[in-house]
């Protein structure tokens, strides 16, 4: 029995380890930044304790550089049964007290289709 269980305790643990993995802070585009994390918490809906966690992480790579965190996208992904939920920032760093535009603008032009 006690042989039984070592095998299963490995497998759920390293299960547990790689739900939960972060993406790190993966470049975008020039002054874009992107991280992402999986979330394996039990029940069903977004983990705010894995929002955090990313919002952090994003945070403490724009104060090394001596900048603050200006968030571009986020966008969670709910846990349901047999299916992880995730969470993924995309974000730039900026100055002080500034800003960055935003990665899409609005359209220029509305284009309307009428069917007769």
């Amino acid at each position: 029995m006690l042989k039984l269980l070592k095998p299963v305790s490995l497998c759920a643990a390293s299960l547990t380890i790689a739900a939960c993995a972060s993406t790190g802070i993966i470049p975008f585009s020039q002054d874009t930044y992107l991280i992402g994390k999986k979330d394996a918490s039990p029940g069903r809906g977004v983990s705010l304790s894995t929002k955090a966690e990313v919002l952090k992480e994003a945070h403490a790579f724009c104060a090394k550089k001596g900048q603050e965190t200006s968030i571009v996208r986020v966008e969670s992904t709910p846990t349901e049964p047999f299916q992880f939920g995730s969470t993924e920032l995309v974000f730039r760093c900026v100055a002080p007290g500034g800003s960055a535009p935003a990665l899409m603008k609005d359209a220029d032009q509305v284009i309307e289709i009428r069917a007769k």
